[in-house]
């Protein structure tokens, strides 16, 4: 089974301005860049959890949460993240999503989608 998670954070009150969230870690990176405050998160088969485990802990945080935050590693790098958008919307959370802007592609799918998620860009550095 594919396991694109490396880890959950169950609940926040800083990642995602002014809503309780949790945060999606997802495994892999397209850069390495110096300052990484994840560097174990980089390889993209460092993952340990499913899509359904994830959805699986969803399920436990409705009414609970307000939003979930994906972040990484790299989150525009899965590529079932719109289904996975999809999936985290009709469970009734918000979504914010941290990313290195460099799959674009992958982000305006998102926004045409009409998944309306807050977004938060790191600054890539050189690859």
């Amino acid at each position: 089974m594919l396991k694109p998670i490396y880890d959950i954070t169950s609940y926040t009150l800083v990642d995602y301005p002014n809503h309780s969230s949790c945060v999606v870690w997802f495994s892999g990176c397209n850069l390495k860049c110096q300052y990484c405050y994840n560097p174990e998160i980089l390889p993209f088969n460092s993952g340990t959890k499913s899509v359904e485990d994830l959805l699986n802990f969803l399920d436990t945080r409705i009414g609970l949460l307000d939003a979930v935050v994906l972040s990484g590693g790299e989150a525009t790098s899965f590529k079932d993240l719109l289904i996975l958008c999809r999936q985290i919307k009709e469970k009734g959370f918000k979504i914010k999503l941290d990313t290195n802007g460099t799959n674009p592609d992958m982000i305006c799918s998102l926004l045409y989608m009409s998944y309306g998620f807050f977004t938060s860009s790191k600054m890539p550095c050189p690859v």
